[in-house]
């Protein structure tokens, strides 16, 4: 049962207790962000990966005692976006703010 989560940061165990058994893919130590390549099974992953996703979702329907650093954790590992590189490009018209145009 949920008794074992009454606490103010029981969303949060909770949380990470559902994250270690739906984020994990089955017959792997691995993370299912983990972008190891001897991890055979990428369906398994892929689900995993989904499990989380709704993990992260139920817990956003909540109004008390929301988890919000652990949901975004949860998602920044889910979504593992990086920046490979950044380019800036001389004498472009860009759209947006200036100290001088608000």
């Amino acid at each position: 049962g949920l008794q074992g989560y009454e606490s103010d940061d029981g969303p949060a165990q909770l949380l990470e207790d559902l994250r270690q058994r739906y984020g994990k893919v089955a017959g792997s130590f691995d993370d299912a962000t983990s972008e190891s390549e001897d991890n055979p099974n990428k369906t398994q992953r892929r689900l995993a990966r989904s499990a989380l996703r709704q993990i992260a979702l139920l817990f956003g329907l909540m109004d008390k005692n929301q988890p919000v650093k652990e949901v975004t954790r949860l998602l920044a590992s889910v979504d593992n976006g990086r920046i490979s590189s950044v380019q800036l490009l001389a004498n472009e018209t860009f759209a947006g703010y200036e100290m001088s145009r608000p």
